[in-house]
């Protein structure tokens, strides 16, 4: 469309620009969107947004350099190149300097917006900086009478995922609570918090709540549903949800729900069930799936399945020592199959492979 408009000598805006530069981002076009950059530096057409597309398209490309020059010749243009900066560098897990960055934007006197303080919060979610993180929480509390924060419910679900991964769910359920409108985003975040730290019986409760309220659950909200009721044993519960996304919220399973029941399944010792909903999935199976029928396999002693799985895995990824171990495991514990193990070991070492 942008080369028919350039036939047809109709002048692009900077909003065409931006829109053609997100889209070279998406897929990572990285010589399109640099002879696009050169077009926009020829003709003199710029703003701060179409700036901050450009520093965001060569982050994702992977040219971080590019990013820095961009964002050290604009910095002083707009807000929305230090966010562009900011998240550039969280998609690459520079976390560090995310905070060096933020610290930056506190001494230019930049009006600090709540994607920045997102990002902060992330980033301290990552270092697990917990006191440094419950630092900028407090800033945020003591500025948000006077900053009207944009998008403030994704600023909020950041700070519930960030105490429940430095272990605090309680403050992170306090905070849940205080979210004065709750998106499926929140719902979903605070049912895995839940699912990370065991509390099936709590999400599930959570989950009855959210309908409740008239929110309709999506596949993320399921998926950490499913994940809680691996880590809590829940295996009836984790039927009734799968049955319950497909037929009454008519959501079509992906790879990680169907994962998340072999794992439920597969350590509750329903292997053949497990076995099949593998063989009925409408997806293909990858290395994470086989490898958790694998892991039940071992702790139940099922020999013949682990081999039919461990086969499959041997496919899927030849160079993955971890198979090769637990399979032989496996072989070993039966008591009677060590001519297999012995074979299993000698494959590792004709590949080369270690321990």
């Amino acid at each position: 469309m942008f080369e028919r408009m350039r036939r047809e000598e109709v002048c692009p805006t900077c909003q065409t620009l931006t829109a053609l530069v997100a889209a070279f981002a998406k897929h990572r076009c990285l010589e399109q969107g640099e002879k696009l950059h050169c077009f926009v530096i020829r003709s003199g057409l710029t703003d701060p947004v179409l700036v901050a597309s450009f520093l965001d398209f060569y982050a994702k490309c992977g040219e971080m350099e590019s990013s820095a020059k961009l964002f050290e010749e604009f910095k002083g243009t707009g807000s929305c190149i230090w966010s562009a900066m900011m998240w550039g560098l969280i998609h690459h897990g520079h976390f560090l300097q995310v905070v060096h960055l933020f610290g930056r934007m506190l001494n230019s006197q930049l009006a600090i917006n709540a994607d920045m303080l997102q990002g902060l919060v992330i980033s301290y979610m990552e270092l697990g900086a917990s006191r440094l993180g419950k630092s900028a929480h407090g800033y945020i509390i003591r500025n948000s009478h006077a900053a009207q924060y944009e998008n403030s419910c994704y600023l909020e679900t950041s700070i519930v995922k960030f105490y429940a991964r430095c272990g605090n769910i309680h403050l992170a359920r306090r905070c849940f609570n205080n979210i004065q409108q709750r998106d499926i985003v929140a719902w979903s975040s605070m049912i895995e918090a839940y699912a990370i730290h065991g509390n099936g019986k709590e999400a599930l409760a959570l989950f009855d709540q959210m309908l409740a309220e008239g929110v309709m659950p999506n596949g993320v909200t399921f998926l950490s549903l499913l994940s809680a009721c691996s880590y809590s044993g829940l295996v009836t519960e984790a039927r009734a949800l799968f049955d319950c996304m497909v037929r009454k919220f008519g959501i079509t399973p992906e790879l990680g729900h169907y994962t998340c029941m072999v794992d439920i399944l597969g350590r509750s010792g329903n292997l053949d069930e497990a076995a099949q909903v593998i063989s009925a999935m409408n997806v293909k199976p990858d290395g994470r799936i086989w490898g958790a029928l694998l892991a039940s396999c071992k702790t139940h002693s099922n020999v013949e399945l682990a081999s039919f799985a461990a086969r499959k895995l041997m496919e899927l990824e030849p160079d993955n020592v971890g198979y090769h171990v637990v399979y032989s495991n496996v072989q070993a514990g039966s008591g009677d199959r060590w001519p297999e193990v012995e074979h299993i070991r000698r494959s590792m070492a004709v590949m080369d492979v270690q321990k």
